[in-house]
C-alpha cells in the first residue's frame, strides 16, 4: 500500500513516511491527501479533509437524510443554500431519505446538491453508504454529461460531509470515509467499464468541527497506507 509524506501541506505517493504536521498545523489548513485508496485503474483519487463551513462550497456536494424525520446538521445548512428544497421536498414526501434512494438538485452558482437516503436513524450500515454513493455520483455523473460541461471538464471534483458519522448515524467516523471513498472507486470503475470520460478525480471531506476535522485527517492517512 502507498506510504506518504508531507509536501506543503500535501500527502503523495512516498517511498517513506514522515510524521504529520500537529494538530494546530491541521486545523489552520486544508488537507490533501492522495491517493485514499489505490486505484484499480484510471485516475488516482485525490482526497482532500477540510475545515470549514458548507456554505464556502462550490463543487458539487453529497450529503445524507434520514427518512421522515426533521432537516438538521449540514442538512439544514445545505437546505438554506437550496431555498428550502430540501424542508419543501419533506413536506411533500418526497424527500430521497429511505435507504437506496438519491436525488440530485441543482443549486445556483454552484455545483449540484447530491441526496443519499439513509433510512431510519441508526439503520445505515457501511456497505449501504458504499452503495449510496455509487449510485449518488452516478446520477452526478448522468448531471453533468446530460449539462455538457463534461464535454470540456470529464473530470470531477466532489465535496462530501461526513455521512451517518455522530448523533444517531450509527458509524464511527473511519467507518463514513472508508464507506464514501469506496463508494466513489465503485462508480468510477462502473463508468469506466460503460466507456464513460467522466470521473471523480478529486473528493473533499468538509467538517466544521475542528475536532472532528483533525480526526478525519487521521483516517485518510491510514487509508492511504
Amino acid at each position: 500500500a502507498p506510504s506518504a509524506v508531507v509536501e506543503r501541506g500535501r500527502l503523495r505517493p512516498a517511498a517513506q513516511r514522515v510524521e504529520f504536521p500537529s494538530d494546530t498545523d491541521l486545523a489552520e489548513s486544508a488537507l490533501e491527501i492522495a491517493p485514499a485508496v489505490p486505484e484499480q485503474r484510471g485516475t488516482p483519487l485525490l482526497l482532500s479533509v477540510i475545515h470549514g463551513d458548507l456554505r464556502h462550497v462550490t463543487a458539487p456536494l453529497m450529503v445524507g437524510v434520514y427518512d421522515g424525520t426533521p432537516i438538521g446538521g449540514a442538512e439544514r445548512v445545505l437546505d438554506g443554500l437550496l431555498g428550502r428544497a430540501l424542508a419543501n421536498r419533506l413536506a411533500l414526501g418526497q424527500l430521497a431519505g429511505q435507504l437506496g434512494t438519491v436525488d440530485v438538485i441543482n443549486r445556483i452558482d454552484a455545483g449540484p446538491a447530491v441526496i443519499i437516503g439513509m433510512g431510519d436513524p441508526g439503520e445505515l450500515s457501511a456497505s449501504e453508504l458504499t452503495a449510496g454513493v455509487t449510485k449518488g455520483i452516478l446520477r452526478l455523473a448522468l448531471t453533468h454529461q446530460e449539462s455538457g460541461r463534461a464535454d470540456d471538464r470529464p473530470a470531477m471534483t466532489v465535496a462530501t460531509v461526513l455521512i451517518g458519522a455522530g448523533g444517531s448515524g450509527g458509524l464511527t467516523l473511519p467507518a463514513s470515509l472508508t464507506a464514501i471513498v469506496n463508494g466513489v472507486h465503485r462508480a468510477n470503475r462502473s463508468l469506466d467499464d460503460c466507456d464513460q470520460e467522466v470521473r471523480v478525480e478529486a473528493l473533499q471531506v468538509v467538517e466544521v468541527y475542528e475536532d472532528r476535522a483533525i480526526e478525519a485527517a487521521t483516517a485518510a492517512i491510514e487509508l492511504s497506507e
